[in-house]
């Protein structure tokens, strides 16, 4: 039955790998591309006027393209994911620091090609491959004139999905690892949300410094599914939010560590239940909030466990370190994806069709990014 399952999901995974190449001529490789680079008047946006359902207020809409002033640098875009954040900001419940002022474009991540530069530009020319930092928002958009210094340039060995979530998505996995609970190889961390970008750069990071992960999905049809790739990852255990609820689950991690890190990206149930399994003086960290359900503990964790309940925020992060320190974020993160082959499981669509890809994104069994492309 295992082997079956195995030879599905290998089929699976080939199949999606030729459906997605079709869905747009974006190059696989990068450096393999020759960038057809085009100065236009104008570019197509998705703005907002309201908050609401990204379906209904999301509209496709032309501006026009200025030319770059002394510091700042035209991009075409090349691919931008669609993450929960994102839609988190369109609906208007991220929370006022990070609701957007309307009317706003959507999106906060991108890979692009420079078309050109200002005559003040030195770190950057055209044709160099570059991603937008977590701090400019409005990434929705076929071009862009931007300033110099919210623009990192990048290795163009990496794939556009790779490219286009190595900024935020990328840089989260690593931020995660490296700043919570002084882990090792031999550590054990637990973490819901595990099928997104972040849960599944998160797996492959912590495996290859041996670090032992639990990874909660949802409850999902094509669950078998969800667990070999998450295991082809190198996830320790894959349990659905129901099954952690169970003593089958306790029995289960019984023989092995109890983990030192919780990472949050859903709330309510799902964070109690990971929380409930941290090991005495344990870290709960909240990185995001797609379930939008909120905390709720007991006080025995605090006084009978002290859980160190902390956020993280990949803009406050960005925010409060010098240009030079985001610059080497981006570039350990880049290596990890290069040097450790690090996989993104995604589907791309034309950035015209992009209420395909709404669609796409707001399915709450989604095991994959979204990812727009500009053609």
């Amino acid at each position: 039955y295992q082997r079956r399952v195995r030879d599905c999901v290998k089929n699976t995974f080939t199949n999606m790998s030729l459906v997605v190449a079709r869905l747009s001529n974006v190059p696989r490789n990068l450096s393999s591309s020759r960038f057809v680079r085009y100065s236009s008047s104008e570019a197509s946006v998705l703005r907002y006027e309201r908050f609401g359902n990204p379906l209904s207020v999301l509209k496709l809409t032309q501006e026009k393209v200025s030319e770059p002033a002394n510091n700042e640098v035209q991009v075409q875009l090349l691919a931008a994911p669609v993450s929960s954040f994102d839609l988190g900001r369109i609906y208007g419940v991220v929370g006022k620091s990070q609701n957007a002022q309307l009317p706003a474009v959507g999106g906060t991540e991108a890979v692009g090609v420079v078309v050109k530069t200002g005559s003040s530009v030195s770190s950057l020319k055209a044709n160099d491959l570059v991603i937008a930092l977590p701090t400019s928002y409005g990434t929705w958009r076929t071009q862009a004139v931007v300033k110099e210094d919210n623009l990192i340039k990048i290795s163009s060995s990496l794939n556009p999905e790779q490219a286009a979530l190595l900024g935020v998505s990328g840089a989260t996995a690593y931020r995660l690892l490296e700043d919570f609970g002084s882990l090792k190889s031999g550590s054990v961390i637990i973490q819901n949300g595990a099928s997104g970008s972040v849960g599944q750069t998160l797996i492959q990071l912590a495996a290859k410094r041996g670090i032992k992960t639990i990874s909660v999905v949802p409850d999902s049809p094509n669950h078998n599914e969800v667990v070999e790739r998450l295991k082809a990852h190198g996830a320790y255990l894959v349990v659905t939010e129901s099954y952690v609820r169970t003593a089958a689950f306790r029995k289960l991690i019984a023989d092995i560590p109890a983990p030192s890190v919780a990472y949050d990206h859903v709330g309510g149930v799902s964070a109690l239940e990971i929380a409930r399994v941290l090991k005495e003086g344990g870290s709960f960290v909240v990185y995001g909030g797609s379930g939008r359900r909120p905390l709720q503990f007991p006080s025995s964790l605090f006084l009978y466990k002290d859980i160190r309940v902390q956020g993280f925020s990949l803009k406050r992060w960005y925010n409060s370190h010098s240009p030079q320190e985001q610059a080497q974020l981006i570039s350990s993160v880049e290596q990890e994806f290069l040097t450790n082959k690090v996989k993104v499981w995604a589907e791309r669509h034309k950035f015209a069709q992009y209420d395909e890809a709404l669609k796409r994104a707001t399915d709450p069994t989604l095991d994959r990014s979204v990812v727009l492309v500009n053609q």
